[in-house]
Parts: C-alpha cells; structure tokens; sequence
C-alpha cells in the first residue's frame, strides 16, 4: 500500500558496505564527496565514473515514447524538491545513467524520485527498454529476463491534491550476470545504488 505526504564520478565504495536500502552490499554507488562537488553539471553525453574493476558509468540521451532521442542535462545536487536520498545525488533533466556493471551483479537495488514524464528503464542487455511513466509502471514486471520489482513508493501531491512526484526503490534481480543497466528520465533524481553478487 502507498503512503501519502503534502551528477563528476560516482562514489564506489568497493568491498563490502552498509546503507538504508540493504543490510551488506558488495559495492554502493554513490554522488558523495570528495568524488562529487555539489553544482557539477554533464551538458553532453559522456563519461560520469569508471572505477578500473569493471564498473563504468556514462550519461547519455533520453529515448522518448515516439523513438526519438535527445540529451538534456545532469547535475550533482543536495536539495532535492520532494524529502529524498542521503546527502547529495545526481538529477537527470532528459539524460540517463548507463551502467556496465561489474562481472558477476545479480542484484541492483537504487533510490528514486520522479517529478513525472518519461522514464527509461533497461536492465541486462536486451532489446526491450521500458519507455513510459514511473507512476504507471507496475509494481513487479520483467524485463529481458531480468524481475524489476518497485517498492516503497512515497507519493506527494500539491495543496489541492494532484500528484506532483513519487519516491520508491528499484530492485532487479536475475539467476546470473545482469551486465548492463540504463535508468534515467524528464525530470528525475537518483541515489543509493547497492550492487550485489
């Protein structure tokens, strides 16, 4: 049931770590200092982290409902408009974040903020990309093969009642190497990546 209330690198904390989405991750991902500055902004498609272990990160073009595709921006903030994340985190305005995960990911668990519009969400290396809405997508669904569960979602809603954003964690979850990942959208904010084996 819902509750209801009125990016330069990313940090990886490699080894074994412990955050709010989970008890032990193998790796976290996340925009803290000192690898992020609060105000960094990505105007082109390019390069956000690379850790030299198998884990690289791009930013790159929004892909629309009619196929077309376009490049907005990225930048690292620390005051989201809704309560969201732990610290600072990555805002996407028409981007996405494109993962090449390290050998051996079977489960990628993110935090999420979504202020509306299009979304896009691809797990593992698959044709299918889930082009749409975060607040319609269903709470459980899989895509090329891969569970992608939605869950602790938070909605907020203006003084006169209409829905203006949505909070919540994805999970995806396989039997073997996920691989790869892109998640982005119009207008949304990303935190908390636990990457686990």
């Amino acid at each position: 049931m819902k509750k209801s209330i009125l990016l330069s690198p990313l940090v990886a904390l490699m080894g074994v770590g412990c955050f709010l989405l989970s008890s032990c991750c193998v790796a976290e991902l996340r925009f803290d200092p000192p690898t992020f500055a609060v105000g960094k902004h990505y105007s082109s498609p390019g390069v956000v982290y690379n850790n030299g272990k198998g884990l690289s990160v791009n930013i790159g073009d929004l892909t629309s409902t009619s196929g077309s595709t376009y490049f907005g921006f990225g930048e690292i903030i620390n005051s989201p408009p809704h309560p969201f994340g732990n610290g600072q985190m990555i805002r996407l305005g028409a981007t996405t974040l494109n993962f090449d995960l390290t050998q051996g990911t079977r489960h990628v668990k993110f935090e999420y903020l979504d202020q509306g519009g299009t979304i896009n969400l691809k797990p593992g290396g698959g044709v299918n990309l889930y082009i749409g809405n975060m607040w319609a997508m269903p709470p459980s669904n899989v895509i090329n093969g891969i569970t992608v569960t939605k869950s602790n979602v938070i909605d907020f809603f203006n003084p006169v009642g209409v829905k203006i954003a949505e909070k919540g964690t994805i999970d995806l979850s396989y039997s073997s190497d996920i691989g790869s990942m892109t998640v982005g959208g119009s207008e949304m904010f990303l935190d908390n990546f636990c990457l686990n084996h």
